[in-house]
C-alpha cells in the first residue's frame, strides 16, 4: 500500500465533495502592517557605517588633505521614506530632482595628510544630506550638494569650502539637476564649476501617496496538468 500525504489542495477537494461544490483556486491574503523587530536588530542596523574618505590632489606645496564624510543610517519613519519615480529603470526624486535611493553623508571633516589633526567643516545646513562631493584640481577647493525635500527650498544646492579655511558657504539661486548623477564637474583651472540645472518653468510632478502601510502578502493555489497543486504568488 502507498502512503501520500495531503496537501493543503487536497484538503479542500475533499472538502468541496463533502459539500457538493466542486473544488476553486485556494486565495488567501493577509492585510499586515509593517511589524517592527527587535531593538537588538534596530540597533544593529542603525550601527553608521564605516566614513567615506576622499584624498585631494597634491596642491602647490605638494600636500594632500582627506576629507571625511560620515554616512546616514537608514531612515525608520515614513516622512523619512525616499520618494520618487522610475521612468525606464532611472529613480529619481522629481521634488530634489536627485536619485531617490541611496545614503548621503551627515557631516564632513577635512583632515591634513599624513598625520594632521581630522576638523570638522562649519557652515554645513542642521539637516545636512550630502552627496557628490569633488576636489578640485589644485586641492584648494572641495564642493559638495546638499539635498533639501523641505517644501520651502526643495532641490539640490551647491556648496563648497576651501581645504584650509575648513567652513562651507552655499551658493543660492542655482536649481541643479541630478537625475543623472554628479550635477557639477570642476573646470580644469579649478576656477569654475560647469553644473546641469533645471529648466526654467518646468511644471511640478503628479502627487500621489509613496508610503504603503503594509507588504502585499497573497498565496494562490492551483491545479497543475497533472493534477497536483502548485502554489505561486
Amino acid at each position: 500500500m502507498t502512503h501520500r500525504s495531503l496537501t493543503p489542495y487536497s484538503l479542500a477537494f475533499a472538502a468541496g465533495l463533502l459539500a457538493g461544490t466542486p473544488p476553486a483556486p485556494l486565495l488567501a491574503q493577509t492585510n499586515l502592517k509593517y511589524q517592527h523587530p527587535s531593538k537588538a536588530i534596530v540597533d544593529l542596523v542603525d550601527t553608521r557605517p564605516t566614513p567615506f574618505v576622499e584624498v585631494s590632489p597634491a596642491d602647490s606645496l605638494g600636500k594632500k588633505w582627506m576629507l571625511v564624510g560620515y554616512i546616514s543610517g537608514f531612515a525608520h519613519d515614513r516622512g523619512s521614506c525616499p520618494t520618487g519615480t522610475a521612468p525606464r529603470g532611472l529613480r529619481f526624486n522629481p521634488k530634489t530632482n536627485g536619485p531617490s535611493r541611496g545614503r548621503y553623508l551627515t557631516a564632513l571633516g577635512l583632515q591634513a595628510l599624513p598625520a594632521g589633526k581630522e576638523i570638522s567643516v562649519s557652515g554645513l545646513a542642521r539637516s545636512a544630506k550630502i552627496r557628490f562631493t569633488a576636489w578640485a584640481p589644485d586641492a584648494r577647493h572641495f564642493a559638495f550638494i546638499n539635498t533639501s525635500d523641505a517644501a520651502s527650498d526643495a532641490g539640490l544646492s551647491y556648496g563648497s569650502s576651501m581645504s584650509r579655511a575648513r567652513r562651507a558657504h552655499r551658493i543660492s539661486g542655482i536649481a541643479l539637476n541630478g537625475v543623472f548623477w554628479f550635477p557639477c564637474e570642476w573646470t580644469p583651472d579649478s576656477q569654475s564649476l560647469l553644473c546641469k540645472t533645471v529648466v526654467d518653468g518646468r511644471s511640478t510632478a503628479p502627487k500621489r501617496s509613496e508610503v504603503p502601510t503594509g507588504p502585499v502578502i497573497q498565496e494562490i493555489w492551483v491545479a497543475s496538468r497533472r493534477g497536483r497543486p502548485t502554489k505561486t504568488s
